[in-house]
């Protein structure tokens, strides 16, 4: 994927808004708050790094922590929408 289509116009106007709770949270606060996303489709910066912060996936907040190799994806890459279905085991039958 090329960088211009990564970080084009589009990009920034698409986490406007996390821009601003982030610079918020930066500038004014000691204390490091989770930033709230509820855009999934809203691209990780490499000013996020090392920052926690809550994206909702339909349900309920996770909590994503923006490490290295996240830099340049989305936040809904990172946050389960499904849930992992578990099956349970048979219980063998007898042979009379």
């Amino acid at each position: 994927m090329k960088n211009s289509k990564i970080f084009g116009p589009n990009a920034i106007l698409l986490s406007n808004s996390i821009l601003t709770q982030f610079i918020k949270n930066k500038m004014f606060n000691k204390e490091q708050h989770p930033v709230v996303v509820s855009n999934k489709s809203a691209f990780i910066f490499a000013q996020y790094l090392g920052f926690v912060f809550l994206v909702h996936n339909g349900q309920y907040w996770n909590a994503v922590t923006v490490k290295e190799p996240m830099i340049g994806r989305k936040f809904g890459e990172f946050v389960f929408t499904k849930k992992i279905a578990k099956f349970a085991k048979k219980n063998e039958r007898r042979r009379a």
